[in-house]
């Protein structure tokens, strides 16, 4: 008599599972520990689940992070979705060359990952008159205002206030570096809508180690600009080429005939894949 669907389940036993996870930590116990019962499993399954022996095994192949998944930010920020966004208090400073007014109400935001190091280098014009300092930029409360703001992955929080990236001319750029290697294999982000019917014009940039090399140009994906004054729209996913493991990534402004543009860089996520030895602890 032909066997059963049910039956023929039981007798493959943990075969049924295929090569997923749970077969693959279950590899790690030995017969006897299997043999014990449920509990005794379960209590050699935890032990084995913070093992150094299981981190090893874990970090000794690629890990791949896909555009329609979570990206490496997010995968810094929660350790792979394990634990909530780390948030914090920032003030959203107001600032523009020369002067600083008090800074906004405190709000809580997803705080930058530790171990991604997010700098800028600004290029502002030079101007006539005395309203040309912008070390505010660098300074708190506007600088942990900004790192938060290139994080934040909330399509709602689109407005800008502040002056650090208005008018920004042609060698700007923000850059991501990162504690792990990545081979990337797209971006994405979207811009705050002040100005952002003018920011075109840029390069997508990873540092191979000796040299920053270009993996997407903005005028290849179509001519003008991505985003409409005053509706940003939705974050935009790019492909990049070519693909090689780097930690440290970039956008930067480059020849145009717009000569100055704002750059109010939000949600910028990478995706690709992390090469084995990686870490996020």
């Amino acid at each position: 008599m032909p066997r059963t669907r049910a039956q023929r389940r039981a007798t493959e036993g943990l075969f049924v599972l295929g090569d997923d996870a749970l077969r693959n930590a279950l590899t790690f116990l030995t017969p006897s520990a299997s043999a014990l019962g449920p509990g005794a499993t379960s209590k050699a399954m935890r032990e084995v689940a913070t093992s150094k022996q299981l981190q090893v095994a874990r970090t000794s192949g690629s890990y791949v992070l896909r555009p329609r998944e979570q990206g490496v930010v997010h995968a810094l920020a929660t350790g792979f979705g394990t634990r909530k966004w780390p948030e914090r208090s920032v003030q959203r400073a107001i600032g523009t060359g020369g002067y600083e007014l008090p800074a906004e109400r405190v709000t809580i935001r997803r705080a930058p990952p530790q171990g991604l190091q997010i700098t800028a280098h600004r290029n502002h014009p030079t101007l006539s008159f005395d309203l040309n300092d912008f070390s505010f930029a660098q300074e708190e409360p506007y600088a942990s205002w900004w790192t938060t703001t290139v994080v934040e992955q909330d399509i709602h929080w689109s407005h800008c206030i502040g002056g650090g990236e208005c008018s920004l001319e042609t060698g700007s750029w923000v850059q991501y570096e990162l504690p792990i290697r990545l081979v990337v294999s797209h971006f994405r982000f979207w811009v705050g809508n002040c100005g952002c019917q003018i920011f075109k014009d840029w390069t997508f940039d990873a540092f191979d180690g000796a040299e920053w090399r270009e993996l997407c140009q903005s005028w290849v994906r179509g001519t003008g600009a991505l985003w409409n004054s005053g509706n940003p729209g939705q974050p935009k996913t790019f492909p990049v080429y070519p693909i090689f493991a780097a930690s440290r990534f970039r956008i930067r402004l480059a020849d145009s005939e717009v000569p100055r543009r704002c750059m109010h860089l939000r949600g910028l996520e990478l995706f690709g894949t992390l090469v084995p030895s990686w870490s996020l602890d």
